[in-house]
């Protein structure tokens, strides 16, 4: 058969679709797959796993398009060159639409979509159960058919960042030590990444120390560090995390990494990849969610009664609670008067001010309730840099 697999996500959520993409290909299907435009470079290098990468884009900020051989295109006007695609045609097919798979989940809002996408849709239990697990039972494989070691996500390195990272390393003083604390939403990223750098630096003087700190790689030790400037960085010099060869040379690194320690995120899924130690730090999902297949991999998890919360959005769900609860009654009717749709100098009206005046009441109101949504949340708080040191310290020392 002929399958497209499509997958809209982050980088992470493409690479755990890879040992699936191979099982489907070993059984003698051809696998084709659509990824965000900037992650196709990831992807188009494993042909054990799939016949051809398609990237996608999004126009006018709702329709997901891919590049097929007339230009860019919804995937509507080309799934019927393949026997397997989304799965909402009938409820005998495969479902294979991993786009909608894990953003939709727990969102209630999305349940009118069920006469859509049929039985697909109601299977949505991302939340509880692994994920690698998870995609091969949409992709109608029996997960426990499968051996654990291909459960890995599979990753290839290329001459240009093999070269460039052996020349940088290759004469880098052991360990070294990799430290990217960043992931795609708030409430998964570790802000206190820089106490970590530092208290590795303590233990660890002459180390080599590969830091992310939030817009590029510093490498360096006690004497002191410097910027990496990464081959073909893209457009904005600040935003090199956004081009493929950013992530490319980023993985490379890792595989002379003797240790990572990362947030939940993309890199966490690369570093058994390319057999590489890690600890990574889990905040609002169970680690068995996403490491149960890593022998590699380390997990901390902050102890905090909320923990799970299985949130993926932005910004933790009791600091939002938290943001709301510092509203007064005025700000409370301004928000109430929104919710109702009223217009501008009808709210203005009911609030005793003018519009312009309405404006700035509910900028400086939204503005602060984000500011106290956006602090870090209590189960990144309860992970302490001492505890990663710690562990740090018993894998390298082990």
């Amino acid at each position: 058969m002929k399958i497209l697999l499509s997958r809209f996500g982050g980088i992470g959520d493409g690479s755990i679709l890879t040992p699936v993409a191979r099982e489907l290909t070993r059984r003698g299907h051809e696998v084709h797959i659509t990824v965000p435009l900037n992650q196709v470079k990831l992807f188009d290098n494993l042909p054990e796993c799939f016949a051809e990468v398609h990237g996608a884009t999004r126009f006018r900020g709702f329709q997901d398009c891919i590049k097929w051989k007339w230009g860019y295109t919804s995937i509507e006007a080309v799934k019927d060159e393949f026997n397997i695609t989304m799965g909402e045609k009938a409820p005998e097919f495969v479902p294979l639409d991993y786009k909608y798979s894990i953003e939709l989940n727990a969102h209630p809002d999305y349940h009118g979509r069920a006469d859509f996408m049929g039985h697909w849709l109601r299977s949505q239990n991302s939340n509880f159960q692994n994920w690698v697990d998870l995609s091969f039972g949409w992709a109608g494989i029996d997960p426990t058919t499968i051996p654990d070691e291909d459960k890995i996500p599979v990753y290839r390195e290329e001459t240009p960042e093999k070269n460039w990272v052996s020349r940088l390393l290759r004469k880098a003083s052991k360990p070294i030590i990799g430290i990217h604390g960043f992931a795609s939403s708030q409430s998964r990223t570790y802000m206190r990444h820089e106490d970590v750098a530092r208290l590795m630096i303590e233990e660890y003087p002459t180390a080599t120390i590969l830091h992310w700190v939030g817009n590029e790689w510093v490498m360096g030790n006690k004497a002191g560090f410097e910027v990496l400037t990464l081959p073909e960085p893209g457009p904005d010099p600040k935003k090199q995390d956004q081009h493929p060869n950013a992530m490319r040379h980023t993985v490379s690194m890792m595989k002379w990494m003797d240790l990572l320690i990362c947030a939940d995120s993309a890199l966490s899924h690369y570093a058994p990849a390319v057999g590489t130690k890690c600890i990574t730090l889990y905040t609002t999902v169970p680690p068995w969610t996403r490491m149960k297949y890593y022998p590699l991999t380390t997990s901390l998890v902050g102890d905090v009664q909320c923990h799970p919360c299985f949130n993926l959005g932005k910004f933790c769900p009791l600091n939002q609670i938290r943001a709301e609860d510092t509203l007064s009654d005025r700000e409370k009717k301004m928000f109430a008067l929104e919710q109702q749709g009223l217009k501008p100098p009808q709210a203005a009206h009911e609030m005793e001010t003018h519009v312009e005046g309405l404006n700035h009441e509910y900028n400086a109101a939204r503005q602060r309730m984000e500011g106290i949504a956006g602090m870090n949340p209590d189960c990144v708080k309860a992970i302490k840099p001492e505890t990663i040191v710690e562990a740090a310290k018993e894998i390298l020392n082990g």
